[in-house]
């Protein structure tokens, strides 16, 4: 089942839990990608955050970098159009 990358979609995964459940998390926003690159629309930052979740590596992390990768990978989709 393919999971909504919104905050409503969010919320529902956690709905499960009670909410004394310790956890950790870090959350990108759409509008960290005006941070990251300004030219984007807004399809290709839900296209960049798709990806993100599709190739992350906890490894590595939702580091700046990574994201920044995932924008630039989309952003070069475009210009090879």
């Amino acid at each position: 089942m393919k999971r909504e990358l919104t905050i409503a979609g969010l919320m529902a995964s956690l709905s499960g839990f009670a909410p004394d459940t310790p956890c950790v998390a870090h959350i990108w926003m759409a509008d960290d990608f005006e941070d990251i690159d300004s030219e984007l629309s807004p399809h290709e930052v839900t296209a960049a955050i798709e990806l993100a979740d599709r190739t992350l590596d906890a490894d590595i992390s939702l580091s700046w970098g990574f994201m920044r990768d995932c924008a630039e990978t989309v952003k070069a989709r475009r210009e090879a159009e």
